[in-house]
């Protein structure tokens, strides 16, 4: 085995271990960044159901608002009958 021979192995051996070296930390970025999403969505998901129950019950400023927002109607204009 000659010089060039001892060189291209020993190059593709160190790039197949950084390859792997690689892959083990994509394999822990991804792992974490599963976990991050998993947090941030389930804390979403309790807050839209949380809300959700609370729009499922009577709102009691409904009542209140009902009777402010309509308005009293006004009395019809008596008219004087023609002859």
């Amino acid at each position: 085995m000659d010089a060039v021979e001892l060189w291209a192995g020993s190059v593709s051996r160190y790039n197949e271990k950084r390859r792997q070296a690689a892959r083990i930390e994509w394999h822990g970025w991804h792992l974490d960044q599963a976990a991050r999403h998993r947090r941030t969505l389930e804390a979403l998901i309790t807050y839209h159901e949380a809300r959700a129950a609370s729009l499922e019950q009577p709102d009691p400023r409904a009542r209140a608002r009902s009777h402010a927002a309509t308005p009293t109607q006004p009395k019809p204009i008596q008219r004087e009958a023609a002859m």
